[in-house]
């Protein structure tokens, strides 16, 4: 069947693939791997050789070339996205409208190969989705259930269950919203102005851009929540009864999600696995930042449980020294190389200093019997939404070789840290793709820890430095730019 497969692509002269399935889900084989992880693979008489991998944190892009004897070779581009769950939904529509927006950039005149395991559910939604943004696009209007007749006329059991009908109307409503707010590089000076001017309503266009964000992402956020509440899912948490009231949150209103949270292992037996605590992906992988509040004393072995089994070679903190005012905040840190902060079973010890006006830098050591491991801490000295001041700290954090994750901590876990994670991800997708959409990065984050970027202060902040960024980095030297206040 696989070699069917490939000599479909070559008879077809097939430009692209959207695969929307791992080769493997829970233990079971979903589909044949019909590519070569690298070099060739020989699949009856056609040669399939990888040309190159692309990965990003919910998809990636490979090259393929089909060759075949005596026959020009022919170039197949697969887009492969692995965040959808057989017989499901992906948790939210945003990491889907970006692989939308991947697929679609590709220009071909041929039909576009669709495909997951059984070819019907994430397939028909996928199909679906593409119909109807065209739909909008066209005529102003969408027709679901139209579109669900037609899609089953043709095959069967497409859109296979009520929760990707469901589904398919969200990744609907964000598409509409969000599709045109990609911009070049080269494009943010514009596009700040165009935000500038007054609606009929009497808003900025910014203004009504942030509290469309706002309102989808709570629309979306109150949705998962009803659902939650089925048999099947009502555990949200390990224990929300105890996690809502529990001495762990420093406010009872931010906690995490199951699907983002993070999991502490089991030992020491009486601590429990509970951190307040979310992954949130960067650009190229999925679970690589860490957002959290800064340690509790309650909490102060749970932090530093979190930094040594993940892994974490960068800790980026904001608002740490509120704790000569705030006894929530716990004393983390060593004074000076002398001092050992004692918090068992770990030892925290610091080997190096370096202070500027805007961060300390300290590499720490942490023990724990006779395991070692050493991480950088970046302390911001400064707490004001300054995008100079930001963009220098980012400049400097994004300057680590963060082999393992990176933590970004603040009061909340969000307020600060949301705003960091978010900056650092737009601009690695300036850096590779030369475009970007904040709206989208926005509301990704937000489908994560809904707290995050709650101001329209801060929402005008990603604009400021991003066109800021976009004029003083080397990568566009090329674009000229002026600096211009986002209004």
């Amino acid at each position: 069947m696989i070699d069917d497969f490939i000599r479909m692509l070559w008879e077809q002269r097939t430009d692209v693939i959207a695969m929307l399935t791992k080769t493997v889900e829970n233990g079971k084989m979903k589909c044949e791997q019909y590519w070569p992880e690298k070099g060739t693979l020989h699949l009856g008489k056609i040669k399939v050789k990888l040309l190159y991998t692309e990965t990003f944190a919910d998809f990636s892009i490979r090259k393929l070339e089909l060759i075949k004897k005596d026959e020009i070779s022919h170039s197949v581009t697969q887009f492969h996205f692995y965040s959808w769950p057989d017989q499901n939904v992906p948790s939210s529509p945003w990491g889907l409208l970006e692989f939308y927006c991947k697929v679609s950039s590709f220009q071909t005149s041929k039909p576009i190969v669709v495909h997951c395991s059984a070819g019907v559910g994430r397939t028909g939604t996928f199909i679906g989705l593409c119909d109807l943004i065209d739909q909008a696009r066209e005529t102003g209007r969408v027709d679901f259930f139209d579109t669900l007749v037609r899609l089953r006329q043709d095959r069967m059991w497409m859109i296979q269950t009520v929760e990707q009908y469901i589904f398919l109307h969200k990744a609907v409503l964000v598409s509409s919203l969000y599709l045109g707010t990609y911009n070049e590089a080269n494009e943010f000076y514009e596009k700040a102005g165009e935000l500038g001017q007054k609606t009929s309503s009497g808003k900025t266009k910014l203004e009504e851009e942030y509290q469309n964000i706002c309102s989808t992402s709570a629309y979306l956020e109150s949705d998962s929540n009803y659902v939650a509440e089925s048999e099947e899912t009502k555990n949200v948490y390990e224990n929300s009864a105890s996690v809502k009231t529990s001495r762990k949150n420093r406010f009872s209103n931010i906690l995490p999600k199951s699907d983002y949270r993070v999991f502490l292992a089991s030992e020491p037996k009486d601590s429990g696995n509970y951190i307040n605590a979310v992954f949130v992906q960067n650009f190229r992988h999925k679970d690589q930042h860490i957002l959290t509040q800064l340690p509790m004393p309650q909490t102060l072995v749970d932090f530093w449980r979190m930094v040594t089994e993940y892994k974490v070679s960068l800790v980026v903190s904001f608002e740490s020294d509120t704790s000569a005012t705030d006894e929530s905040v716990a004393e983390y840190l060593p004074n000076n190389e002398d001092h050992v902060i004692m918090c068992t079973p770990f030892k925290i010890s610091s080997a190096y200093r370096k202070e500027t006006d805007l961060w300390e830098e300290r590499n720490l050591t942490i023990h724990k019997k006779s395991e070692h491991h050493k991480l950088v801490h970046l302390k911001s000295k400064f707490t004001d939404l300054d995008s100079r001041k930001l963009l220098t700290f980012i400049k400097q954090l994004r300057s680590y070789d963060a082999s393992g994750k990176t933590v970004y901590m603040c009061r909340n876990g969000a307020t600060y840290s949301g705003l960091i994670s978010v900056l650092c991800n737009l601009m690695d997708r300036l850096d590779n793709d030369m475009s970007c959409s904040i709206p989208i990065a926005v509301g990704l984050i937000k489908s994560v820890r809904p707290q995050a970027i709650s101001t329209l202060e801060q929402y005008k902040l990603l604009f400021d430095i991003l066109l800021r960024y976009t004029e003083n980095s080397n990568v566009y030297g090329n674009v000229s730019l002026k600096t211009q206040k986002t209004p």
